[in-house]
């Protein structure tokens, strides 16, 4: 295909979690690997513009790191980063409003990128970014709407006080109505999935944004971490994937045929995993690591090596010693009677010489989700204990389909402390719990408890509706990952006895 004056590239990434370089030895991909994609391209192709469509700022240690510690110093390092990458255009994501409404505006202030977020506005009716923006490529105009999932608004309450986030298709219906006549193409820039057919979902939209708004050319969506094309009507749809391992490239073509003017939009998902890394970027993120290389290897403990996860597979079939200390610094927090707890960290994880650093605490659990504590009633529990229960093929104990849409979603297999728990995998699911009881007595459906969780495995965990339903008694104020380096700080040698309180039974 032809690269001229009438062909635009727009190149984009979504859902880097802080992988803005690779880890020493890897070889997967990066914020660099596509910066050093898109400079390539920008040698051979007249207009090229790239594109992050949120959760940049949060998944790693050393994002972490900048956020929490490097205070007004730590929005400056994320402007100079995206700088370097020749990022053009950033949407926020949910993740990258973690650590509050200051660090991410600090953040926008000291990019040099347009930012677009035209659903989020604060209640004093001011934008957090612009709502679209139009780039002119020649004669061409391209209009550019961004949006982001509603999600932070339940998931962070005291973190975004003010903030608002309202429905994305009326948003981007009303801006259309503005643009679409003054422009060549619209890209709605989306940091949002695609729900499930028929179902109404406030955290993922793109099926309606494509079907209820006429006049996208371009959908760009993020945040379930796939990997696709496709087409819905006349809207072209990608998904590029996570953590850097590919870049999605979208080819826009404006053809001339007997006096009449069409275009084409082509799409394609690019794997750079191995590929060159942008010099640029490594020398920022070399700048970055270096101011935070001392805090993140301070020693909070010793530690025996049952803490490491050498396979993710071993997590669901018994009762890790790494979610079991979760388990128990929930507990201990809370004084709650059950605990609630699913694994989101690096896997595998691993630990040098013997030692817990601050930095293996944020690998374990990379997230700022606080605790609460609710009351969950008998019939909750064991309805939330058959979806765990589902995850098992009964032939190889390997997770089922529904666990690997978009994406393995082990991060959301929920794993329960103070009660005794048995799972048949020969039976029929939604009937494999043979035995649950607490204190040992068997539970009722009209029992009631008190259980500690994130309120994100409350709120976002799509498999287990049934937990939306409990009432919230109270929260905790510091998140999760403060409270595991707080107990680790508080221990000369971490050891974590091994008390497993289920077991699998049946099946192979």
């Amino acid at each position: 295909m032809r690269h001229n004056e009438n062909t635009i590239t727009l190149l984009y990434t979504s859902d880097i979690h802080g992988h803005w370089t690779r880890e020493d030895g890897q070889s997967g991909g990066s914020l660099a690997c596509a910066a050093q994609y898109a400079a390539n391209l920008r040698s051979t192709r007249k207009h090229v513009w790239m594109i992050d469509n949120g959760d940049l700022l949060q998944g790693t240690p050393l994002a972490s790191h900048v956020a929490l510690h490097e205070e007004q110093y730590g929005a400056k390092m994320i402007g100079d980063l995206l700088r370097a990458s020749g990022v053009d255009m950033t949407v926020p994501g949910n993740h990258d409003f973690d650590y509050g409404m200051p660090y991410l505006q600090g953040v926008i202030a000291s990019s040099s990128c347009v930012w677009l977020a035209a659903n989020v506005r604060h209640c004093s009716g001011n934008g957090l970014a612009e709502a679209y923006h139009i780039v002119q490529f020649g004669t061409r105009r391209i209009a550019f709407i961004g949006v982001t999932t509603r999600i932070p608004a339940k998931q962070y309450p005291d973190r975004v006080t003010g903030w608002e986030w309202h429905d994305e298709v009326a948003t981007i219906r009303t801006i259309l109505a503005q643009v679409r006549s003054s422009v060549d193409a619209v890209v709605v820039c989306y940091h949002g999935g695609v729900e499930q057919e028929g179902v109404r979902d406030e955290e993922n939209a793109a099926l309606r944004i494509a079907r209820e708004v006429e006049g996208i050319d371009v959908l760009l969506t993020g945040h379930q971490h796939d990997r696709f094309v496709r087409r819905e009507g006349k809207t072209l749809i990608l998904q590029p994937g996570s953590h850097g391992t590919d870049i999605g490239e979208v080819t826009l073509t404006f053809v001339t045929e007997e006096e009449t003017e069409r275009m084409a939009a082509e799409g394609r998902i690019v794997d750079i995993t191995g590929h060159e890394e942008s010099a640029a970027v490594l020398t920022e993120a070399l700048k970055i690591r270096s101011s935070a290389e001392a805090a993140l290897a301070q020693v909070l403990c010793q530690c025996d090596s049952s803490l490491e996860l050498h396979d993710w597979r071993d997590l669901p079939l018994r009762e890790h010693p790494i979610v079991q200390w979760m388990h128990e610094v929930q507990l201990q927090e809370s004084r709650a009677q059950l605990s609630a707890a699913a694994y989101a960290g690096e896997k595998p994880f691993k630990l040098s010489s013997g030692q817990l650093t601050r930095g293996d605490i944020q690998r374990i659990f990379p997230y700022m989700d606080a605790l609460s504590i609710f009351q969950i009633k008998g019939t909750e529990l064991l309805a939330a204990l058959e979806v765990s229960a589902s995850w098992y093929n009964e032939a190889t104990q390997e997770p089922e389909a529904d666990w690997l849409k978009p994406h393995l979603l082990l991060y959301q297999f929920i794993m329960f402390e103070g009660i005794q728990y048995t799972i048949d995998v020969s039976r029929p699911i939604g009937s494999r719990i043979q035995a649950c009881h607490y204190q040992g007595q068997a539970v009722r459906p009209d029992d009631a408890f008190t259980i500690v969780m994130t309120d994100y495995l409350a709120d976002q965990a799509s498999m287990y509706p049934m937990l939306r339903r409990m009432k919230r008694i109270y929260r905790l104020e510091e998140p999760l990952v403060r409270l595991l380096e707080k107990y680790a700080g508080s221990q000369h040698l971490l050891q974590i006895d091994a008390a497993p309180n289920w077991e699998i039974i049946g099946g192979i």
